[in-house]
């Protein structure tokens, strides 16, 4: 209605939602809304509905049935079940949401339901047999009657607490009367005597975002403290786990992506005692700025899906002369590593008459053999020697080669030798047998990369440059073959044929990490410290977002250790797996995990293994979820290993954002003067240009610091670039350019770059398909503004910044850091 539609939360979030002018805001007027039939209603690509008085909430429902791709934020039927406490409380249950124990007098036939049979004795009152003792909460079914009633023991001095809209200064009063109220369908709960004496007010914005607040209880006296411009006085709070997976649950169930309910605390536990549907915070900029930014997301997700594309091309005026895309690879299996010490002779003949390192690779045609050799070997091992020491792991080896998983490979690498003078040979008498598999495409990655391909072509490409851009697409990729993989079958969607060859290689610009490895290593060791801080807040200063979701991370990282050793034990025997697992290797290889996060010698964790657990977690929710789950809940392992990596993971390139930078000039400067030249280049031709290049999450995260902290970056929205940490696979930054034919040649400004962000795939909790596909963020435009001579500050500063930590380097040590030239 317009006093909710014109509120001063409401404009604040659209002013920033609409700050790049995507969309066309239309305000349905409380006379259209009420007074014209729905065919006169404007019709528009996503819609903001939500019941309040007087809001015609069945026409609604009626007008968004007659566009069947129009995106709504809440879900309008779903509403109904708001205005009646029972559906509430219902869906609560249903979907495992705590609540205080509570019991229903039904007196309208609500669901069939029969005349309720009612005892009341002084404390307490039995409703069809069941007992519910003083105090207690009397609410009315209606969700929009705010006539609450507490009933008080008598040993307390009895009577009721009556709640109401607040009234000036007033939100409740004390009463004599203590019998409940005989006319009327009521809910009857457990009061709950909160911590502190306050509620708390928790506001959600999809399902990962939520915003909390306490105020103090109206129970307490009744009075409403007000600040110095009149609001009630409310004080942000953080969330843990549980309580932000309360939310996520509540947005499922619901269907309200936005969304207030309300929780009660004590002694550490929660309960749920009201949903409330679209809420605002009032008086946050905090929440105003996370809302426009989910809301944009969402609407932009829902445009592209629906066709939308944010190419400006107008031929005559602005045209688009070509892009470079940079992409994450897709979904992939696990990066799994065994490692076995031997002294076997048959394994050491593969030395032959050598201690040089052997290297076999089961796609390599050449070297099947020698590893269908050693696969004997270790059956021979395991018939001779059952109960050996190293039995289980030569097991494992042996099952692994049996499976030829692809990508599989082996490394024996010598670790004592003797010297045999009577044939001067060096011979190996030791060596570390290292099987490396996984980390290949899944079948989902295989599907999404190519989808990706075809809808990038479809809806991000002008029609009357479709062809042109094409056939001068260009696919490059490092060698390692998921990334290989997915830059084919994308090409193969973006080319819609099934023949595609023209992938070429690019190792130097898109693989080598060697350069920054260092400056890693040396993050890393700062984390691991941090990590087993009780002054963590203190040891790093940035990434507020993760350390608010942490809380304590030495306590997380035990409680993610306890969760681990149930799913191993949980595991169902006979269960199916992707990707030709079975049941021993999954056992297998979360055990192997399990044991490598947590040393009991040194009673340390090992936070490099973080983003390990939260890979395993991820890949098992999508594509094993009723096997490895079978037993155990996966969303309290999934929430705490999400919040850790949230954190620790975009820090491993570095702390400070002078860390950050200095480690993206060395790894990935190479990759940032690649773009920068071809998109020079495509300024200077008039045939358009598209060049696509496919690397690992190293690329991405260190591409993004390059751009966030140059210094000289004119982004609009910094944040959204900076503080969307998950990279998950197919993140893509795409750099597009656009010529403005009206600006006189040699002018700057005649050039504009538009860069475009998505952070790929998303939501694995909510897969429900056979397939095992996730949704994708939005692609969004994060600047249309930039320059070539912005752009190329940015590349001559990493430039600058790389050249310098190579020479200092050479200065400090006669080996110096190895760099791509």
């Amino acid at each position: 209605m317009d006093s909710k539609a014109n509120s001063k939360p409401m404009k604040n979030i659209l002013d920033r939602m609409n700050f790049g002018a995507e969309f066309v805001i239309q305000n349905f007027t409380e006379d259209v809304i009420i007074n014209k039939p729905i065919e006169e209603w404007p019709q528009v690509d996503c819609l903001i509905a939500f019941f309040s008085k007087g809001f015609p909430l069945e026409k609604a429902i009626k007008y968004r049935d007659m566009y069947p791709n129009m995106f709504t934020v809440n879900d309008l039927r779903s509403q109904a079940y708001l205005l009646d406490r029972r559906d509430v409380y219902r869906l609560l249950t249903e979907n495992h949401i705590p609540t205080a124990p509570h019991l229903l007098v039904s007196r309208d036939g609500w669901q069939n339901s029969k005349e309720p049979t009612i005892e009341e004795g002084d404390d307490y009152i039995v409703v069809n047999g069941v007992r519910l003792d003083k105090p207690f909460v009397e609410k009315p079914v209606d969700g929009e009657n705010h006539n609450v009633y507490i009933y008080h023991h008598s040993s307390e001095g009895g009577g009721t607490t009556r709640l109401f809209r607040k009234i000036g200064e007033k939100s409740s009063e004390k009463c004599a009367e203590s019998r409940i109220r005989r006319e009327g369908s009521y809910v009857y709960e457990e009061f709950v005597q909160t911590d502190k004496k306050e509620d708390v007010k928790m506001y959600t914005v999809g399902p990962h975002y939520c915003y909390a607040e306490s105020r103090k209880s109206p129970v307490v006296d009744g009075r409403v403290i007000r600040d110095g411009d009149g609001k009630e006085v409310r004080q942000s709070i953080q969330l843990n786990n549980e309580e932000m997976f309360v939310a996520y649950k509540i947005v499922k169930a619901f269907n309200q992506r936005v969304c207030g309910f309300d929780i009660l605390k004590k002694d550490r536990t929660y309960y749920v005692c009201d949903v409330n549907g679209w809420s605002f915070v009032k008086k946050s900029v905090e929440f105003y700025s996370q809302c426009a930014r989910l809301l944009r997301e969402m609407f932009l997700t829902a445009m592209h899906l629906n066709g939308f594309s944010l190419s400006k091309h107008v031929p005559g005026v602005m045209e688009l002369r070509g892009l470079v895309a940079v992409f994450r690879h897709a979904d992939r299996t696990p990066k799994q590593k065994l490692k076995i010490k031997t002294k076997n002779q048959d394994i050491l003949q593969f030395f032959k008459s050598s201690r040089k390192e052997v290297k076999l690779k089961n796609d390599n045609p050449k070297q099947q053999a020698e590893l269908g050799k050693l696969l004997e070997i270790s059956r021979k091992i395991l018939e001779s020697n059952p109960d050996s020491e190293e039995a289980q792991k030569i097991s494992l080896l042996q099952k692994v080669l049996q499976e030829g998983f692809d990508g599989t490979k082996v490394q024996i690498k010598p670790l004592e030798w003797i010297f045999q003078d009577e044939i001067q040979v060096e011979k190996v008498s030791k060596a570390l047998l290292v099987c490396k598999w996984g980390g290949v495409l899944t079948h989902t990655g295989t599907a999404q990369s190519r989808w990706l391909g075809d809808r990038f072509s479809s809806f991000f490409l002008p029609n009357e440059l479709k062809n042109e851009l094409r056939n001068g697409a260009e696919f490059f990729s490092n060698s390692e073959r998921r990334v290989k993989r997915t830059a084919e079958e994308f090409a193969k969607g973006f080319l819609g044929k099934d023949d595609v060859s023209n992938v070429i290689k690019e190792d130097e610009v898109l693989g080598d990490t060697a350069a920054g490895k260092e400056l890693m290593e040396k993050t890393k060791e700062e984390l691991q410290k941090a990590m087993h801080s009780s002054k963590l807040k203190e040891y790093v200063d940035v990434s507020a977002e993760g350390l608010k979701r942490i809380g304590d991370p030495l306590k997380t990282m035990k409680e993610i250790y306890k969760l681990m050793s149930e799913v191993i034990q949980g595991i169902d025997d006979h269960g199916t797996f992707c990707e030709k697992e079975d049941v021993t290797l999954v056992k297998q290889r979360w055990q192997r995990l399990y044991d490598n996060f947590y040393n009991t010698e040194t009673n340390m964790f090992d936070t490099t293994k973080i983003p390990d657990v939260f890979d395993y977690v991820t890949y098992d929710v999508i594509h094993n979820r009723n096997s490895v789950f079978a037993n155990s809940d996966q969303h309290p392992l999934y929430q705490k290993a999400e919040a850790l990596a949230r954190f620790v993971v975009p820090e491993e390139y570095g702390i400070q954002y002078s860390e950050k930078f200095d480690i993206g000039s060395l790894i990935c400067g190479n990759l940032l003067e690649k773009v920068f030249a071809d998109l020079s280049e495509i300024c200077q031709t008039k045939s358009p240009k598209a060049r696509f290049y496919f690397s690992s999450e190293s690329h991405l995260h260190t591409l993004r610091n390059l751009l966030v902290h140059s210094n000289v970056s004119q982004f609009l929205s910094l944040t959204l670039l900076d503080t969307s940490w998950e990279l998950n696979y197919l993140t893509n930054l795409v750099f597009k350019v656009f010529e403005n034919i009206t600006v006189p040649e040699g002018n700057p400004s005649r050039f504009k770059i538009e860069v475009s962000f998505s952070s790929g795939t998303t939501d694995p909790l909510g897969i429900v398909n056979r397939v095992h596909t996730q949704r994708m963020k939005a692609m969004i435009c994060i600047n249309n503004n930039l320059t070539l001579p912005d752009f190329s500050k940015i590349v001559s500063r990493a430039h600058e910044r790389r050249e310098q930590l190579i020479l200092e380097s050479q200065l400090k040590s006669p080996t110096p850091v190895r760099v791509s030239q």
